[in-house]
């Protein structure tokens, strides 16, 4: 997206994605909370065989390759995730790709609208123009792991300015791959060049200040890319590991209330 066309673009999307962030909202409610908000906006209670997560107590990280903590399942133990930029969504950054969930070359977001495009695997969060970049935008660890791996030093520049050799194999561009337990990593990508402060190895807890936003590698505009899996297989926070439905949040979605709080 031009940078002199982002401004209106985001307002658009801030309208679009209104009713996305209603029904998001409410799902995490009731993930996290076992209640629910009726039509009269009356919080009730979810009957316990309904709730949607158990109400084991939450494990801390295990390093990596150490096996996960006695008795508790993997879908217990995904990674519940803040907002991994610290702005105001909607003010000064904005949500403008999401997942494409669609696995035909018609893309869709989460919400069956068009927010993404064909092959997407992350969310991305924009910020206004490279004067924002240059005054600094910090990427935080969006949930507790292990750095496993670190890119720093490729120049922050659309990359429609460049060679594509330049960039082959390091689209990520600047960026940080963080483990967490039973297989999950987080993916933060085109970072600005000289900001990652973290190193291969290091501990990390949700909301410490791993970098700052740029344009590195494949990106047509200022933005983090964060990008969430499993294994191999691409997780999207706002469906997590199941849905009941086509469209909408999933049953477990993978970002916190807090968080949802924040998202437009």
């Amino acid at each position: 997206v031009p940078s002199h066309r982002f401004g209106a673009r985001a307002r658009t999307i801030t309208k679009r994605t209104a009713t996305k962030r209603t029904a998001t909202k409410r799902t995490i409610e009731r993930a996290f909370t076992g209640r629910d908000h009726t039509a009269d906006g009356v919080s009730r209670p979810i009957p316990l065989e309904k709730q949607l997560i158990s109400s084991k107590t939450r494990q801390p990280v295990a390093p990596p390759g150490a096996p996960s903590p006695v008795g508790v399942a993997a879908a217990d133990a995904r990674p519940r995730l803040d907002v991994p930029i610290r702005c105001s969504p909607g003010t000064d950054c904005w949500l403008v790709n999401y997942v494409d969930t669609d696995p035909t070359p018609t893309a869709q977001d989460y919400a069956c609208g068009r927010s993404t495009y064909n092959g997407h695997k992350g969310i991305d969060f924009a910020v206004r123009d490279m004067e924002a970049v240059r005054r600094g935008v910090a990427v935080i660890a969006a949930s507790p792991g292990f750095v496993v791996g670190v890119r720093d030093g490729m120049k922050d520049i659309s990359f429609r300015k460049i060679a594509e050799a330049a960039i082959s194999g390091r689209e990520c561009g600047n960026g940080v791959l963080v483990q967490h337990d039973n297989g999950w990593s987080t993916q933060y990508c085109h970072m600005r060049q000289g900001s990652i402060v973290v190193k291969k190895g290091d501990g990390l807890v949700a909301g410490q200040v791993i970098g700052m936003v740029g344009q590195s590698g494949k990106a047509e505009f200022p933005h983090l890319h964060l990008q969430v899996k499993q294994g191999t297989t691409i997780i999207d926070p706002f469906i997590g590991l199941a849905r009941r439905k086509p469209c909408g949040p999933g049953a477990q979605p993978l970002w916190k209330p807090s968080a949802v709080a924040l998202l437009p």
